[in-house]
Parts: C-alpha cells; sequence; structure tokens
C-alpha cells in the first residue's frame, strides 16, 4: 500500500530526533521526491484539458520541425536594377536545413555542419521527445527528482536550437551584395547590381515552433513544481513560510546544504559576486558596441567596389549586424524581416541584460520568500531565453567557415569570368613587359 506524500513525511520525521528547522528542510526536500500520482499527466493539480493539450502541442511542435526542416529557409538571387525597373533573376542557391548541412560537409565546412546538424536538426526532437517522456512516463520508471532533474536541463538547453537561426541571419548579412554604377554627376540611380538573400518559409516557421518549444518547456516545468509543491505541503496549495511578510535579504541568508551544513557568504564574497554581475552588464554592453568581426569581399567584387568608393571590407558589431539585416532583403520595412531583426536585439542583447539585472535585484533587495521564489523562476526563464552564448558560438563558427562554404555556393558559376580575367591579365602583363623592356627596364624587379 503506497503512503501519501504527507504520511511519509511525518513517518520519516518521527524516526529522526531533529531541530525545528532540519523538518522545514526536509519538507522542503521532499517536494522533488515524492508524488501520490503515477505520472505527471494524471497529478491532481493539472486540469483534464491540459492532460491532453500539453501532449498534443509537443507533437504538433515535431511536425512544426519537419516541415520546416523540409521547407526552404533562404535564396541566394542576384537583381538588376535599370532605373525604375528591377529585374530579379532565378536563385543562385537555396537554403535549407538538410541541403545546407549535406553542402557545408560537402564543403569541408565540418564544424559548421556539425554544429547546425546536431542543434538545429536532432537536438529539437530530442528535448521535445524528453519532455513527452517526463509528461506520460510513471515515477517508477522517472522519479520525481529525475524527473525536475531533465524539465531543468531541458529548459537550459532549449536556446541552441536557434544556431541555425544565428547562422542565417549572419549569412543574410554576408551575401548582401550592392554595386551602383553611377551615371553623369555621380547620379546614383542609373543601375545596379544586387545579390539578396530572401528568407523563407523554412526559416519563419523554424523559429516558431523553437519559440513554441520554449514555451512548452515552461510550462511542464511550471506543472510539475506546481504539483510537487502541492505534496509537499500535504494537500494545500500554500504554505505558511512563503506568506509571511517577513523580507530577507538574499545576500546574507544563511543556507543549508544536503550535508546540513550551514554556511553564509563573507562581506568579501558578496561584493564579489556584485562585482562580477556589474562587469558582465559593463562588458555585454561594451562588446555589443565594438566591431567583433569583418567581411570582406575578394576578387573582381572588390575592384568594382573600390573603383565605386565602397569599402569592401565591412565590419560588423551585435548592434550594426541587427542594422544590416532589413537592407538586406528586397523589402526592409516587411514584418518578416522586422520581426527577425527583433529576435536578434531580444535574445542576444536585451533578455542576457535583464537577467543580469534581475540577479543584482534578487541578491541586493530584501524580499519575501515568496517575492524571492517567483523573482527565481522569472531569472531562470531569462536564463532560458537568454541566447548570446549561442550567437557567440554561431558567430564564431561562421566567420571561420563562411568564405569556404561561399566559394563551394558559387561553384563554377563563375568560370567564364574568371577565365575572361584570366586572358585580360595575361594580355596587361605581356604588354607591361613589352614596355619596360623598350624602356630598358626589368619587370621582374619592379613591385
Amino acid at each position: 500500500m503506497r503512503q501519501s506524500s504527507k504520511d511519509s513525511f511525518y513517518a520519516y520525521t518521527r524516526d529522526e530526533d531533529e531541530t525545528e528547522e532540519t523538518t522545514a528542510l526536509l519538507a522542503s526536500r521532499l517536494d522533488r521526491t515524492s508524488s501520490a500520482a503515477p505520472c505527471l499527466a494524471l497529478e491532481p493539480t493539472v486540469s483534464a484539458a491540459a492532460r491532453y493539450i500539453v501532449p498534443l502541442m509537443l507533437l504538433a511542435t515535431v511536425a512544426l520541425f519537419i516541415w520546416s526542416n523540409n521547407s526552404v529557409g533562404a535564396d541566394v538571387f542576384p537583381a538588376i536594377t535599370l532605373g525604375d525597373d528591377h529585374i530579379e533573376f532565378e536563385p543562385l542557391f537555396s537554403f535549407d536545413l538538410t541541403n545546407s548541412v549535406r553542402d557545408m560537409w560537402n564543403a569541408g565546412v565540418y564544424p559548421l555542419s556539425l554544429l547546425i546538424g546536431l542543434f538545429s536538426g536532432s537536438w529539437p526532437y530530442l528535448k521535445l521527445m524528453l519532455m513527452l517522456a517526463a509528461w506520460l512516463l510513471p515515477i517508477s520508471w522517472l522519479s520525481v527528482s529525475r524527473r525536475e532533474t531533465l524539465l531543468q536541463v531541458l529548459d537550459a538547453l532549449g536556446k541552441w536550437s536557434l544556431i541555425d537561426s544565428f547562422v542565417m541571419i549572419m549569412m543574410l548579412v554576408a551575401f548582401r551584395f550592392h554595386l551602383p554604377f553611377r551615371g553623369p554627376d555621380d547620379d546614383p540611380t542609373v543601375a545596379s547590381f544586387d545579390i539578396f538573400v530572401e528568407p523563407g518559409q523554412g526559416l519563419h516557421s523554424f523559429i516558431l515552433a523553437t519559440v513554441l518549444s520554449l514555451v512548452m518547456s515552461h510550462v511542464i516545468l511550471h506543472i510539475h513544481r506546481t504539483a510537487a509543491d502541492y505534496h509537499r505541503r500535504g494537500g494545500e496549495h500554500t504554505s505558511p513560510e512563503e506568506e509571511s511578510p517577513e523580507r530577507q535579504l538574499l545576500a546574507k541568508h544563511v543556507f543549508t546544504s544536503k550535508a546540513s551544513e550551514r554556511y553564509s557568504f563573507t562581506v568579501f564574497g558578496s561584493v564579489l559576486l556584485m562585482g562580477m554581475v556589474l562587469s558582465s552588464i559593463a562588458l555585454l554592453i561594451y562588446g555589443a558596441l565594438i566591431d567583433a568581426f569583418t567581411f570582406e569581399f575578394k576578387g573582381l567584387a572588390a575592384l568594382a567596389m573600390a573603383a565605386d568608393g565602397i569599402d569592401p571590407n565591412r565590419n560588423f558589431s551585435l548592434i550594426t549586424i541587427g542594422q544590416a539585416v532589413p537592407p538586406s532583403v528586397p523589402n526592409p520595412d516587411s514584418f518578416f524581416i522586422r520581426y527577425i531583426q527583433a529576435l536578434l536585439y531580444i535574445l542576444a542583447l536585451v533578455v542576457p541584460l535583464l537577467q543580469l539585472v534581475s540577479l543584482v535585484v534578487i541578491w541586493c533587495t530584501p524580499l519575501t520568500l515568496k517575492a524571492q521564489k517567483h523573482l527565481f523562476h522569472v531569472c531562470e526563464v531569462l536564463n532560458a531565453w537568454a541566447g548570446l552564448d549561442v550567437f557567440v558560438v554561431s558567430l564564431i563558427a561562421a566567420v571561420m567557415e563562411i568564405q569556404q562554404f561561399a566559394q563551394f555556393v558559387i561553384g563554377d558559376k563563375c568560370d567564364p569570368i574568371n577565365a575572361l580575367l584570366g586572358f585580360a591579365y595575361a594580355l596587361l602583363t605581356k604588354d607591361w613587359a613589352l614596355t619596360c623592356q623598350l624602356v630598358g627596364l626589368d619587370p621582374a624587379g619592379l613591385d
């Protein structure tokens, strides 16, 4: 016969001669290790509708990931503008998850191929299936404490599915090329040649699926904790400790370890910890403003840009790469490109800043136990959405590998131009050597 969580708690405490504080500690531990329901879906705190809506949403998100991975993520296409006429040609290359991973691998871009294949190809499905398992598996297979650990890990690592989206944003900027042909008096409206990267349905649906996956991990973790707290309190939804109006500074709190050892932060340790957080805020703002990487055009494109007074070296920071996203597409003010720009700023800059500020508040502000608990959950959610680390890894991989991948994408499409340039270079070299010989100079000794 199974004991209820409340009976188990009292049986345990009768065997232990502990102080009142230790008893409270044991009760708090039991909130992650005991459950009266056979699985999370059947907990009494879960509504009948949620029992079916949660797994259906998980399966729908899996289907959305499958659809997005088999749809075009973006098209790279050239365009010519002649006065008021704008002519767009067939795409030179189309990105989707499957062909991107395959083509990057064939191009020898192994790190980027593995990153995208693992985190954007396999990880989203594994995460959703593990969340479904946490929802349905009985506690004899997945205990309450292990379920909490699993859900916390899934919640914290879900953002790594965004690697493909961040790489695609950098592709939008990297492949963008604009060369104006000026008329008399430097009139820029005569003609221009452009290369655009147009995001497709695959990218938009992938971002939507990733957002849904992150939201569902929050929902399931909240449901799990609500059920665990319900059993810890013996069937009550609130506890007297959480309703206490007493405020306490977390920096001066006395913590108790699992081995019942008590410890607290010294003044130096508390100041050092806050100094590290405040330094992180300053470094984050400074790093977002300074140039972090450079895209460099070479060959005929660089010569044409230099002849027109355009710098072939384009420097970018986190701020300026976001500013460069809308001009990278034919319709810079469309909703779909503006939300991609906003998503970059929110995930890579705004949310990390909010998380750090929240840590300062929870550490330095006297709060009630209930307020501390709510603010801790806010920090946990912000950590799940803070994508600066994902952006940095995507940036390093893309900058190191994008040149080799671009050469693979172009392939033999520029071979006729290369042959023509080689022929012209040979003629120029021959004429230059002949001229040098006529004036008595040695062309081999000239730079």
